[in-house]
């Protein structure tokens, strides 16, 4: 066992400490309970004699204060003459001489001892004064004091003569109560007692004991004790036992007038030395446990100073071994142990600084590879741009950052991309533009922290606290810029990581060019289509604008059933191109204003056939031709051209057929009046289950009627509604946004000169039909005419529209302008593109201005 203990080293520096320090304070213990309670218990005793010794001094005091308190009575006139003249007003004048005097009682007395007038309810009976010596005393006309023994109990009185010319005319007696309110009077500790006994040992006179108290205490042994103080006429210390508990008493004779009158006793208990002693005892107990303590931490302090550091020392080296190089040994000293564990560290410092560095390699191959993948994943600028922002971000461990792209045309940076703290940035004007600026014209990094910027050129204040902004360069051609920045002082960036984002921009900018490319020819194609659309519907007045109003609707209805991007571009690309084979059946049919025969039904019936054999040498993207080829096919099976029911029928044209059939019910046609949105949406649920699909019937009628404005097709200009709940200023924001995206499509086509020419004949043709709008680099100026009603002012509108539509058309042709004017409504917002269908701001507009114009 104890071989086991003290095996180890700490354990061999701290348990000898221990127990010696437990020896020591077992045998101080012994020896302070030995000195300390002698003279603790000599204190007490001094204690009790300096309380006796008070005690019978203000005995006296009290017996001189009765002295003159008498004297003071004695010497006022009013009393005197009071006793001389009518002793019937002697009471009115002593009441308030007693009452200021504050003694138990007073009495005047005539010179025979007779009573004349005696206040108070503690007085003695006056035969009482005469076995007293006060008569004596006042008879030989002193004044004295003496005590006036009661049956049951004892009064302090003082007697002063009073006179006149002739001598003595009576006497004044003033006294105290000698109960326990007097002996309290006297005492001068709480705990230190008074008893007064009489002059005889025989009875308790009066005590400041509690009665509890005072049965408790032995009587005979303190009334004897009392009578050795009186035989021995000396104070006398005596010790009696009740219980546990040994008591201390002092016996003192008090003196009145030279002759003893009783026996004052002062008793206290000696708990005080018990409690003094064991309080001293736990004293020195308690510090011996603190030396114990402190003797332990001395133990554990030198085995820390020894035998820790080998200890850690020890464990982390197999913590090294384990491949772990972050633990230090922290020891402080020039000793050998400090010496071994500073080699020890600059070892794990080294191996620690090698595998930072190979771990940062790796991460840095990891990011370059995840963002490989990702980039080799998508051809989606946005989703492109915010992958290379957030693999930036990560291996630079920034928090804030923004790609900018240059335009094309204007050579602006335009923000695409951006990243805070706590996500997304909220506001394009958090960026600075002036950092990618400088970076875009100059083709080089930009590298700045906390108050320093290397060759910017730029003000400090506009240089964030440390950021580093890089070119995105394909070959020499730099396409924009990204920019990754810190809010925290502590982190600069260096020259190391200009180097690894310049990499990573290098790689993201091929990746960001193609993606441009691709959302170039995908734009061309999406274009293409919706132009050879639109040129297949102007085949027919009555199915003008019908291919992109049921692509609209078929867009709405896959965002209410959340179909994913592709099935969207799918489903839109087949709405536009789903009637091209009607350029398959004759005019005379297609354009026939009657109601058509069976035959003339069956040939029209063929165009699904015909568009899905011109489209199906096509490379679509997606599957595009089943969508054409089955979108009249019906739920029960009774459609064309296969007769496929449910679930044959792809679900894509299955959304297409919902589409296409509410639009044409909607528009107006040669053999019929439009229904209207109600009488439509009646109509296809009148239809679900039999003609279309029962659950995507609702769907579209929820789609329908969650928007606010409903597209037609073929209204008039004076037939327009205008809805309950609108703004004016979103009427003119329509306005402004449908001229101005024309204007820059034309711009861009043309170029600034052209533009610029085309823009003073719009605004000489504006200012004579007085309309407050002119046109200036592009952009739509407007003074507003507050006078004009609503209805005037979208009237105005719409002729400035058809006026622009028909300038550009006859220089471009009408299929662009159609083009045009498609492209900027689908870039407004649903809720726009609806208000605009509703006032009539639509395509119709540049389909009609191209008919004006011929």
């Amino acid at each position: 066992m104890l071989s086991r203990l003290f095996h180890r080293l700490h354990n061999q520096i701290v348990v000898p400490l221990v127990i010696g320090a437990i020896i020591v304070a077992f045998v101080a213990t012994i020896i302070a309970v030995r000195i300390i309670s002698p003279p603790i218990e000599a204190r007490v005793r001094s204690n009790l004699s300096n309380s006796a010794v008070m005690a019978s001094n203000r005995f006296g005091q009290q017996i001189a204060q009765l002295r003159n308190y008498a004297k003071v009575v004695a010497e006022s006139e009013n009393v005197e003459k009071a006793i001389v003249t009518d002793a019937r007003t002697i009471r009115p004048v002593v009441i308030p001489m007693r009452a200021t005097l504050g003694v138990d009682f007073l009495s005047v007395l005539d010179r025979n001892g007779k009573s004349l007038t005696s206040l108070g309810e503690k007085q003695p009976p006056p035969e009482n004064y005469r076995a007293s010596r006060l008569l004596e005393f006042g008879s030989m006309e002193m004044n004295a004091a003496d005590v006036i023994h009661g049956r049951k109990d004892v009064s302090l009185a003082a007697i002063a003569p009073t006179r006149d010319e002739r001598g003595t005319t009576g006497y004044i007696v003033v006294g105290r109560r000698i109960d326990r309110a007097f002996l309290l009077t006297m005492q001068d500790r709480s705990d230190v007692p008074l008893t007064l006994i009489d002059f005889e040992g025989k009875r308790v006179l009066a005590s400041t004991l509690a009665t509890r108290e005072r049965a408790l205490l032995p009587s005979g042994p303190r009334l004897a004790n009392a009578q050795r103080a009186i035989e021995r006429k000396n104070a006398i210390e005596r010790s009696f036992s009740l219980g546990e508990t040994v008591y201390i008493a002092r016996y003192v004779p008090l003196l009145v007038e030279g002759q003893e009158i009783g026996v004052l006793e002062v008793v206290q208990p000696t708990t005080q030395v018990v409690v003094t002693t064991r309080q001293t005892t736990v004293l020195i107990v308690m510090w011996s446990g603190v030396a114990v303590l402190v003797l332990f931490g001395l133990g554990l302090f030198i085995a820390h100073k020894v035998s820790k550091p080998i200890r850690h020392l020890a464990t982390t080296a197999g913590r090294v071994a384990e491949g772990d190089f972050t633990p230090v040994v922290e020891v402080h000293g020039k000793d050998e142990i400090a010496e071994l564990s500073s080699s020890f560290n600059a070892m794990t410092s080294s191996l620690r600084e090698q595998t930072a560095a190979l771990t940062k390699r790796l991460v840095e191959l990891y990011a370059f590879y995840d963002m490989s993948k990702a980039l080799g994943r998508t051809l989606d600028l946005d989703e492109l741009l915010d992958t290379v922002l957030d693999s930036a971000l990560k291996v630079l461990r920034a928090d804030c950052g923004y790609v900018m792209l240059a335009d094309r045309e204007t050579d602006e940076l335009v923000l695409k991309a951006r990243r805070g703290p706590a996500g997304p940035i909220s506001k394009p004007e958090e960026v600075s533009e002036s950092i990618g600026r400088w970076v875009l014209q100059e083709g080089k990094p930009l590298l700045f922290g906390e108050g320093k910027y290397r060759d910017s050129g730029l003000e400090a204040g506009e240089t964030p606290k440390s950021a580093i902004c890089v070119p995105l360069k394909v070959k020499d051609n730099v396409i924009g810029v990204i920019t990754v920045s810190s809010q925290s002082a502590e982190l600069q960036f260096t020259d190391e990581n200009v180097r690894l984002l310049s990499s990573l921009a290098g790689n993201a900018a091929v990746a960001i060019e193609n993606a441009q490319l691709f959302k170039s020819l995908e734009e061309a194609y999406m274009g293409t289509v919706k132009a050879l659309a639109a040129a297949i519907d102007a085949k027919d007045s009555y199915t003008q604008g019908h291919s992109t109003q049921v692509a609209h609707y078929v867009l709405m209805l896959a965002e209410e059933m959340g179909l994913c991007e592709e099935d969207k571009k799918a489903v839109e690309t087949a709405a536009y191109l789903h009637d091209i084979g009607k350029i398959g059946v004759r005019d005379e049919i297609l354009l026939k204003p009657g109601r058509l025969s069976l035959n003339e039904m069956n040939e029209i019936r063929h165009h699904s056939m015909i568009s899905a054999n011109i489209l199906a040498p096509v490379p679509f993207p997606w599957q595009v031709t089943p969508i054409v080829r089955h979108h009249h096919e019906r739920w029960d099976g009774s459609g064309y051209p296969a007769g496929l029911k449910g679930h044959e029928i792809p679900l894509l044209a299955r959304m297409l057929a919902v589409a296409d059939a509410f639009d044409a019910m909607t528009s107006k046609r040669p053999y019929r009046k439009k229904k209207s949105i109600a009488e439509g949406i009646a109509e296809l649920k009148a239809c679900a289950g039999t003609h279309f699909d029962p659950e995507l019937v609702p769907a579209f009628i929820k789609a329908v009627e969650s928007a606010e404005a409903i597209p037609t097709s073929s209204e008039e200009p004076s037939g327009y509604s205008i809805p309950d709940q609108f703004d004016r200023e979103e009427v003119r924001a329509i306005f402004v946004s449908l001229v101005n995206g024309i204007m820059g499509s034309y711009r861009r086509l043309g170029g600034p000169r052209v533009a610029a020419n085309l823009e003073e004949e719009l605004n000489e043709e504006f200012s004579q039909k007085g309309f407050p709008i002119t046109f200036h680099r592009g952009f739509l100026t407007a003074h507003w005419n507050t006078e004009l009603t609503l209805r005037e002012e979208i009237e105005m509108f719409r002729e400035a529209l058809a006026i622009q539509c028909r300038a550009i058309e006859s220089l471009v042709g009408s299929g662009i302008i159609l083009r045009f004017f498609t492209e900027v409504l689908e870039g407004l917002s649903t809720r726009f593109q609806m208000l605009a269908a509703r006032f009539g701001l639509d395509s119709t507009l540049a389909a009609k201005g191209a008919e004006s114009r011929k």
